[in-house]
C-alpha cells in the first residue's frame, strides 16, 4: 500500500510540474530569439501569431533563393528574460546576444492563443513605437546579415 502511495504521489507532481512548465511565455520568447539569431525562419513560423506567419515566411524564400543555409549557424543566448503578463498579453524583455556581439536588450509581445503563447508583432500590437521600432530594426539587421553572408 505505501509503495502504490509514493507511486501516485511522484506521477501527480511529475504531471504538475510539467503542466506548469507549459503555461509561461518565457521558453517562447528564447526560442523565438534562438531561431531568428540564428536565421531559421521555418521554425520560427510555429512561434508567431498566424497573421505574422508570412514575414517569416518571406524571408525564409529569400534566403533560399539566394542558395539557402549554407553557413555555420551562430551561437545565440537569451538571458535575463522577464514577462509581465496581464489577461492573455504578456510583455517580454530579455538580453539577445548573437556570436561574439555585444547582448542587446529586446521587447516582444505575446498572446495566449488556445492555451499556447505566440508572438505578437505587428500593427495591432499594443507594444509603444519606440519598442516596435526597434524590434523591426532588430529583424531588418538580422535579415541582412543573412543576405550579405549567402552573396
Amino acid at each position: 500500500m505505501k509503495r502504490i502511495a509514493v507511486f501516485t504521489s511522484v506521477i501527480v507532481l511529475a504531471i504538475v510540474f510539467v503542466a506548469c512548465k507549459q503555461n509561461k511565455p518565457e521558453p517562447v520568447v528564447e526560442k523565438f530569439y534562438t531561431h531568428l539569431g540564428r536565421g531559421e525562419f521555418k521554425e520560427i513560423k510555429e512561434y508567431v501569431m498566424e497573421e505574422h506567419r508570412s514575414y517569416y515566411e518571406l524571408l525564409e524564400s529569400l534566403v533560399a533563393s539566394q542558395g539557402g543555409d549554407t553557413e555555420e549557424k551562430p551561437q545565440v543566448k537569451v538571458t535575463d528574460i522577464k514577462c509581465e503578463i496581464q489577461d492573455d498579453v504578456a510583455t517580454c524583455s530579455c538580453l539577445v546576444q548573437i556570436g561574439d556581439k555585444t547582448p542587446e536588450e529586446q521587447m516582444l509581445q505575446l498572446k495566449k492563443v488556445d492555451k499556447n503563447w505566440l508572438v505578437n508583432q505587428g500593427k495591432e500590437s499594443s507594444m509603444p513605437a519606440s519598442d516596435d521600432d526597434n524590434e523591426v530594426e532588430f529583424l531588418e539587421e538580422l535579415a541582412s546579415e543573412e543576405m550579405a553572408g549567402i552573396e
